[in-house]
């Protein structure tokens, strides 16, 4: 899990873009396997990679790269 604070149990939190804090969890990109991440509270809030591909990703020309939602839902 990311953290805010390395050495410490803080989770990673970020702003959607209305402005509100959400705890995050990890998820897969089902098209290329890359990490993305979603709101706990409500999971189609989501927060794709864009150009942070992973060394393992199957497809550089996938939606969550080329046209990434950042604190938003996939409309």
């Amino acid at each position: 899990m990311e953290q805010v604070h390395p050495g410490h149990d803080l989770p990673a939190r970020r702003r959607d873009d209305e402005g509100d804090f959400h705890d995050l969890m990890p998820s897969t990109c089902p098209d290329c396997g890359c990490t993305f991440y979603q709101a706990k509270d409500d999971p189609s809030i989501i927060w794709e990679p864009g150009t942070a591909w992973e060394e393992t990703c199957r497809d550089r020309e996938c939606h969550c790269h080329n046209d990434p939602v950042i604190g938003a839902r996939r409309s």
